[in-house]
């Protein structure tokens, strides 16, 4: 018979001494009954929704679904906020912030009660910046994003948030676009929440935590209005705290060779050439010899 797991939160809530009382109380003063919950794993949510970040809107109807999964798998689930990294209202650059939001998931995690974390990502920055934290703090972690917004359709054609926008602009410029033509597109532009519809930075980083192994298969590419996404949701709260209780964190699922399995993924995809910088940002994390000539010579194969 296995041994039960030792859970990190216990050395919070296990004692018998003053600073137990008051960490069972302040879960009291929240509603929670540590009696039901004792000996159960803890698990953050680490969710990065905000009116700021149209990218993430979903992710406040996600965290339920997750919640209930990690609550029919046995565990506690506390959501906390996060920075929300979007680039569509964030000035000059989200980029500038990526690092600042990796210091935040990784002292968050340090510093609490949790025993695994579900970092809840889409827009292009904060699904690496979790994954640098996550990484740091080596507990068991797992992503879900938001998934992409539903496609648009303008003059009978289906349009692509990014580059259509970018065709058209020219042809606004060039005055084969009258100004009423390019209203009709933003409305149509604007049409669902969700990260970019196009094999951008947002797209290409959720792949890629799915090809580390960091998500679950067949979740990153799911459309932000499917109702998959919401099971999707589910499933990754039952598995995180499978993951607490088989100890597995990731230093054992970040490795060299997964790695190595994202680069393939990056250049079979045609990705963001972003990914790049954050690929090797995030195998630094792991102090992997991951540097451009590895792109190179896996390019090569």
């Amino acid at each position: 018979m296995s041994q039960p797991t030792k859970l990190r939160s216990s050395e919070w809530f296990a004692g018998k001494e003053e600073l137990s009382f008051q960490h069972r109380a302040a879960l009291r003063s929240m509603g929670f009954d540590p009696g039901l919950y004792a000996g159960k794993p803890v698990i953050g949510i680490a969710n990065s929704w905000s009116e700021l970040n149209n990218c993430n809107m979903n992710l406040r109807q996600l965290v339920e679904a997750v919640k209930r999964g990690i609550v029919a798998a046995g565990g506690l689930p506390l959501e906390f906020a996060t920075m929300s990294l979007g680039e569509e209202l964030m000035k000059p650059s989200a980029m500038l912030y990526r690092n600042l939001m990796a210091m935040e998931i990784e002292e968050t995690l340090r510093s609490n009660p949790l025993d695994g974390v579900v970092l809840l990502c889409n827009c292009d920055k904060t699904t690496p910046a979790q994954l640098m934290g996550a990484a740091s703090a080596d507990l068991p972690a797992i992503q879900l994003n938001g998934g992409p917004r539903g496609t648009g359709a303008f003059q009978g054609k289906q349009i692509g948030a990014g580059t259509d926008l970018w065709r058209y602009w020219d042809d606004v410029r060039a005055g084969k676009m009258t100004l009423e033509e390019w209203r009709e597109l933003e409305a149509a532009f604007g049409c669902t929440a969700g990260a970019c519809n196009t094999m951008g930075t947002a797209s290409t980083m959720t792949s890629i935590s799915e090809a580390l192994g960091m998500m679950l298969p067949g979740v990153a590419a799911l459309a932000a209005h499917d109702a998959r996404r919401l099971a999707a949701a589910e499933a990754t709260g039952r598995r995180i705290v499978e993951m607490v209780h088989e100890d597995l964190r990731p230093s054992k699922i970040l490795t060299e060779h997964s790695f190595e399995n994202a680069i393939r993924l990056l250049m079979a995809l045609g990705g963001s050439t972003n990914a790049v910088v954050h690929l090797l940002a995030m195998s630094g994390r792991r102090n992997l010899p991951i540097d451009l000539k590895r792109f190179d010579d896996l390019a090569r194969t």
